[in-house]
């Protein structure tokens, strides 16, 4: 008996990479006292503040965090564990780029270009990025320059402090941004509006070095994006182009001296399907690699609200463990499609075979740069469907709906009583039309910067938002008081209406109450709209422990 306690209370030793405030702190010290976190790191490029690695050190303290950029730190300087866990923006072609051979569009850059960046030096372009049609915002300074951007994309303010789109559209103060002029000199500028201006065609670049460059005279922050892209000697044969994010994951496994037995990562649900013109590539080149460094993988793309929690938000979470590990080798004594149903995720998460009955079976490529190159290459839809199991190389993959009875958790039961919200958070009577504009239906012509006539149409959201079910996803510009269409309004019981607060924002990804708490409203909200729902990683965390434990 003293012996079975001992092995179910087993220490499992967590890495936990690209931290943010700790959400997968959170949901595995929920799962079980058998996680500890024993080494965790958090950097914000190209920021001098770093609110979430202050927030993360307030909450857990200051032993085992670093927060320098994760690329500088070799695997010697991080500790033995057994388990790493982590969660791993753009402009319109006709944006004037400022180039070693003149002011060009941004759809003609090319690789090796040199650009002007930030500290007026030219900087070699690396990749160049077509990122399809998205939704943009036209965005005007006071001289009277625009640019057209997606929200996500960041420009730069006094002391290269990056801002997003979405963050200016937040903001309830003047926003001045860094700007260069015809004479190379720099002054900064106010801007006067952001205004949503349909979808359109969007590229961006990577910079090397400085990973900036002056676009209709801003100085804006290089791509950062999820995909997985082109060969390069420093990745060990490619290259992810989000700061490499995953190809640290990568060199992190691969070069730890005793490798980690168990993986837990989560990423955008689109991952599955991405990049638009080779389908699937991106999860192919994920699941290969962690195939060639010998482990077994699941995946289920999983909506947050289907199983009864407070928010609706899909995102791909993937288990992965060691193929000649003990928990692996109890697995494997099934089938794989029973281990889509009933493995680490698939008990965590009951699911069934969908009514469509999509069903697939291939084999992944043992060399990286091949998967990268020729991997789906002229289809038009991926291989790759919401649940499956990587087993050596072959890859198993089915069309699941989720299977759920229990409680479930709604707005409405998040949310704080009327009395106790500040008046900063309710909506003045005089901006409901703009707010009921925004939310609403339309049908209309436009007109861009450049005077080209559009029609635009989007239809209506709801406003207010229901209590009575969970809230959509939230969003990184959740805060400030300006109108959005896409921010939460609730109607509280005395029929006013109001924002949600930063606290309800915690409580919709399931973290302790004010555990953001010491930044701006408008900064808690960019953190949570940053981060995951919590409670998913509880339910991975303690199916995972439990198998851990009948495995020993």
């Amino acid at each position: 008996m003293n012996q079975e306690i001992k092995v179910m209370n087993q220490e499992i030793k967590v890495i936990e990479l690209f931290a943010g405030v700790g959400g997968f702190r959170i949901g595995l010290e929920r799962a079980s006292e058998q996680f500890k976190i024993v080494w965790s790191n958090q950097w914000e490029p190209s920021t001098k503040k770093q609110d979430a690695s202050e927030i993360y050190v307030k909450r857990f303290g200051a032993d085992g965090h670093s927060n320098e950029n994760v690329c500088n730190v070799g695997v010697e300087r991080i500790p033995e564990a057994d388990m790493v866990v982590g969660g791993f923006p753009c402009l319109t072609g006709d944006t004037l780029v400022w180039t070693d051979r003149g002011q060009i569009p941004l759809k003609v850059v090319v690789v090796g270009d040199k650009v002007l960046s930030h500290d007026k030096s030219y900087q070699p372009v690396t990749k160049v990025f077509d990122q399809g049609i998205k939704k943009v915002y036209t965005l005007t300074l006071d001289s009277g320059i625009t640019i057209v951007a997606t929200g996500n994309h960041r420009f730069a303010m006094f002391g290269l402090e990056w801002i997003t789109v979405d963050e200016i559209k937040a903001a309830n103060k003047d926003i001045y941004l860094s700007c260069i002029d015809d004479n190379q000199i720099p002054y900064f500028d106010k801007v006067v509006s952001v205004v949503e201006s349909g979808e359109e065609h969007v590229y961006d670049i990577e910079v090397e070095n400085t990973h900036s460059f002056v676009a209709n005279h801003m100085i804006t922050h290089n791509c950062q994006d999820y995909s997985v892209a082109s060969t390069l000697n420093r990745s060990g044969g490619i290259e992810g182009k989000k700061g490499v994010l995953w190809w640290e994951i990568y060199r992190i496994l691969k070069d730890s001296e005793h490798k980690p037995s168990y993986c837990i990562f989560e990423n955008v649900d689109r991952l599955l399907k991405s990049p638009a013109k080779q389908r699937g590539r991106d999860f192919a080149i994920i699941l290969a690699s962690l195939a060639n460094l010998g482990y077994d993988v699941e995946w289920r793309v999983i909506n947050a609200a289907d199983y009864g929690m407070p928010q609706r938000r899909r995102r791909t979470y993937m288990v992965a463990y060691k193929n000649d590990e003990k928990l692996a080798t109890k697995i494997r004594s099934q089938v794989p499609e029973t281990v889509i149903f009933a493995g680490v995720i698939g008990a965590a998460f009951p699911s069934s075979k969908s009514e469509k009955g999509k069903f697939n079976k291939f084999s992944l490529d043992t060399d990286l740069v091949t998967v990268s190159n020729e991997f789906n290459k002229g289809k038009k839809t991926s291989p790759f469907f919401s649940a499956g199991v990587l087993r050596g190389r072959e890859v198993t993959t089915v069309d699941v709906v989720p299977q759920y009875d229990g409680t479930r958790i709604t707005l409405g039961d998040i949310l704080v009583d009327e009395k106790d919200v500040p008046e900063s958070f309710f909506i003045k009577d005089a901006e409901m039309p703009r707010w009921q504009y925004l939310k609403g239906g339309k049908s209309e012509k436009r007109v861009t910067a450049d005077g080209f006539e559009y029609n635009y149409s989007e239809g209506p959201m709801a406003f207010p938002d229901s209590p009575e079910k969970p809230s959509r996803t939230i969003i990184t510009g959740e805060g400030g008081t300006a109108p959005s269409r896409f921010k939460h309004v609730i109607q509280t019981p005395s029929g006013r209406y109001r924002r949600l607060m930063p606290i309800e924002l915690e409580r919709l990804n399931m973290f302790p109450d004010n555990h953001t708490e010491g930044v701006s409203d408008i900064k808690r909200a960019f953190l949570m709209g940053n981060a995951l729902v919590t409670g998913i990683v509880s339910k991975i965390g303690m199916s995972l422990a439990r198998f851990v434990n009948a495995s020993t």
